[in-house]
Order: C-alpha cells, then sequence, then structure tokens
C-alpha cells in the first residue's frame, strides 16, 4: 500500500479530523502521517515550517502528498518546486475548496508542482492553464460529527452562514432570502457580518447540525449557485435529517424531490417551507447519501485511484 502525507488545512474549531479517518481507514495507519503546516508557520515560522516538510518528506518517503492549501501561501512555491525535482517519485497533491471568480495568484503560482489540483467546484476551465491536471473532489463529511441525535423542533426555518457585503455573485439573493424568512416564518439566523436584526449571533463549524436538527427545514443557497458546487453546509443539513430546501445548482450530485427540495428564487423557497410545515418531508434517503457516499473515506479512494492509475 502506498504511504500518504496528509497535510491538512487545520483551523481551531474546525480540525479535518474526518480527512484523517478517511485516509487512514484506505491507506492504513502505518501509511498514513500528517503535517500541520499552519501550526507548524505558527510555531516555527514560514521558512523552517517549508525546510521541515522537506526533511519529513526525505526521513519518511511517502508515495502520496495531499495537502489542503487553497489561498495559504504557506507552502513556497521554490520549496515545492525542489521537492519535484529531489523526490520525483513523490505523486504530488492538493485540494482546493475555497470557490471564488479568479484563481488567487498562490494557486496560479503552485498548481504547475502537483500532479493534480482536486477541487471542490467545477472552475476546472479557468484552473487548467495553471495546472498539469484539474480533477473535481468535492466537500465531505466525517460521519460521526454530522450524524445528530434528533432535537425538539424550536424553528421553522434554519439557516447557518455568514454574510459578506456584496462580494460574491448570489450574495444580494442570500440576503434577500433570510429578509423575507424571518418576515413570513420563524427563521433563526446564525453567522457573523450579517446586517442588523437578520442574526442570532455565530456558529462553530461543527455544532451547526444540532441547530438544523431544531428546525422543521434548513435553508442551504451558496454565494455561488451557478456552477457545480456545494457547500459543506448542504451535507450538514441532509445529515441532520431535517427537510432540506436548497438552490438549485448545476449537476447536484443529489435529486430533487427525493434528498432535498429545490428552489431558483425567493418565492419557490417560501413555498416549500409553506409546504414542508404542512406536510412533512421524508428525510431518510438524504441521511443514507450522506452518510455513505458523501465521507471523506470516499474522497480518499478517489485519491487511491487516481494514484494506482497514473
Amino acid at each position: 500500500m502506498a504511504k500518504i502525507l496528509h497535510g491538512p488545512l487545520q483551523v481551531s474549531g474546525s480540525e479535518q479530523i474526518g480527512q484523517e479517518k478517511g485516509f487512514r481507514e484506505v491507506f492504513g495507519d502505518e501509511n498514513y502521517k500528517q503535517f500541520d503546516f499552519l501550526r507548524l508557520e505558527g510555531e516555527l515560522g514560514k521558512g523552517a515550517m517549508n525546510s521541515s516538510l522537506y526533511g519529513t518528506i526525505a526521513d519518511w518517503k511517502p508515495d502520496i502528498l495531499w495537502a489542503q492549501l487553497q489561498d495559504t501561501a504557506s507552502i513556497q512555491p521554490q520549496m515545492l518546486e525542489k521537492i519535484r525535482q529531489d523526490f520525483p517519485n513523490l505523486w504530488l497533491t492538493q485540494w482546493n475548496g475555497d470557490i471564488r471568480e479568479v484563481v488567487p495568484v498562490y494557486q496560479s503560482q503552485i498548481g504547475r508542482y502537483f500532479d493534480i489540483t482536486y477541487l471542490g467546484f467545477d472552475h476546472q476551465k479557468i484552473y487548467t492553464p495553471h495546472a498539469k491536471r484539474v480533477e473535481i473532489m468535492m466537500i465531505a463529511v466525517d460521519p460521526d460529527e454530522v450524524t445528530i441525535e434528533p432535537q425538539a423542533k424550536e424553528y421553522d426555518v434554519v439557516f447557518i452562514g455568514n454574510h459578506y457585503d456584496n462580494q460574491f455573485p448570489d450574495t444580494k439573493l442570500r440576503l434577500r432570502l433570510m429578509q423575507v424568512l424571518k418576515e413570513h416564518f420563524n427563521t433563526l439566523v446564525l453567522g457573523n457580518g450579517w446586517p442588523e436584526g437578520i442574526s442570532s449571533g455565530s456558529c462553530p463549524v461543527k455544532e451547526q447540525g444540532k441547530w438544523y436538527a431544531k428546525g422543521k427545514t434548513c435553508i442551504s443557497i451558496n454565494h455561488f449557485n451557478n456552477i457545480k458546487y456545494y457547500s459543506e453546509r448542504l451535507l450538514w443539513c441532509l445529515a441532520s435529517g431535517t427537510p432540506t430546501i436548497a438552490f438549485k445548482t448545476p449537476e447536484l450530485e443529489f435529486e430533487d424531490g427525493v434528498h432535498y427540495l429545490g428552489f431558483s428564487d425567493v418565492d419557490e423557497c417560501v413555498r416549500h417551507v409553506r409546504n414542508v410545515l404542512k406536510e412533512d418531508f421524508d428525510t431518510t434517503k438524504a441521511v443514507e447519501e450522506v452518510i455513505t457516499n458523501h465521507n471523506w473515506t470516499r474522497r480518499a479512494e478517489q485519491v487511491r485511484r487516481d494514484y494506482e492509475q497514473h
């Protein structure tokens, strides 16, 4: 079995426990090692962290490096170039789940050094000029984290997400939707940056499931809804067992009317909420689909297949 060096994007309150579980399950504990680049950068400084990465590769001799670098600028392009030159048999991969309308400068600098750049959204066209190979790998969840005990229903509607003042294509739509939902229903919005009167506070990422479970419905809408993409929010919503009403995005890997109820505008979302409040929507298949097919073990299996076929 191949040895994998895992470089997760570890942020306090959003540790990548599910990723680690998935890679350990697929590659085996003895073939797994983690390199926490953000923590080491904070402790050692960027230059020393980069040197530590090189030393770890030289000493442990992994077959695969999988890193979630996004736009951190932590692992320097010159270090990736040196790793590429000195360890020609190391298969370099990265995953980027941070969607933007243009390729970040850092990603444009490092893409050439990776055998595969995995994207959690369908922006292959704009990333391809900056990368050797681009593949889609949607975000996943840890089944243990998203499996929620039933909660007393306290709200008609629950939405969790931050507001960013019109920075993204559908920010205005999302704001308008929250305003209408709060006007017509007992709606809980949690998140930062919202205009006064919208949000009731913030919510740690790993606590969102219990709030969705307290709703009679939960809403999933992104800042980007015109491409194949879904945020972790959708998976948490579906796994919570609460009927999910989600904005229709292209090629969504879930079936409208089976796993969720899709809407294309504010009025359609309101109609779905009213209908679910009158007649409940069966969420059994939604929960099963997320737990079975949208966990990090499935994503790790994709990495293993790609490695074995490269």
